[in-house]
């Protein structure tokens, strides 16, 4: 018995590692030590949740359209949130731009959200039309709809269909990259298999979970 345990827990693990990829490349962190701003841009994300039975399709599509939106700012923030807070512990080698500058830049600059996502602009012209050495650009699909405390919609969607937050389909996914000015990939992290039961029912959850996972081997985590 415990033999078959011992077997079970290891292939959960082999396959966690499966699902899990990182990359860093060669020297990253000693290139990181030259930088002294990057940038955490919008994420692109994407609903890939099915329609409940008690919700319309408007409805479906409306409050689709209203996560979407909000959740690329919301992860955004989110996970400049906890970067500062590594910035607090001195356990981290370069100065993050405040999103709001971020932002405001991109939008002077007529940088859309479908604009990234659609690779219109390359990593290294985003760093330079932001003034910074790097920029951390993040993918997120949601088998289901998140919560994202500025997504009005999610709320008319309660009265209809109540704990919409924990309703499950499939899996999610996530993908995070680092890029220095020059659009050399310093750092990568991806999961495939990322089971919605463990990402809670909103945007700071999600990246909760991501940052304790995906940040492990962030170049920038390092002492000062």
């Amino acid at each position: 018995m415990k033999k078959t345990i011992l077997l079970l827990l290891i292939s959960v693990f082999c396959f966690e590692l499966k699902a899990q990829k990182d990359y860093e490349a060669p020297g990253a962190k000693e290139a990181v030590k030259s930088h002294k701003t990057f940038a955490v841009l919008p994420f692109q994300f994407i609903i890939t949740a099915k329609k409940p039975k008690k919700m319309t399709q408007e409805e479906f599509e409306e409050n689709t359209k209203n996560a979407e939106r909000d959740g690329r700012t919301s992860c955004q923030a989110a996970f400049a949130s906890r970067i500062l807070k590594k910035m607090q512990k001195g356990k981290i080698v370069a100065q993050l731009q405040p999103v709001a500058r971020t932002n405001a830049l991109l939008s002077r600059g007529e940088v859309t959200g479908t604009d990234i996502g659609s690779s219109k602009y390359l990593p290294e012209e985003l760093c330079e039309i932001l003034g910074v050495d790097a920029v951390v650009m993040g993918n997120v699909e949601s088998a289901k709809l998140l919560s994202t405390g500025a997504a009005i919609g999610l709320k008319v969607a309660s009265k209809f269909v109540p704990g919409l937050g924990r309703i499950s389909s499939g899996k999610s996914s996530a993908d995070l990259s680092l890029y220095d000015k020059d659009g050399q990939l310093l750092w990568n992290w991806a999961t495939r298999e990322l089971k919605t039961s463990d990402i809670g029912s909103n945007t700071d959850d999600l990246i909760d979970y991501l940052m304790k996972r995906a940040t492990k081997k962030f170049p920038y985590f390092q002492r000062k």
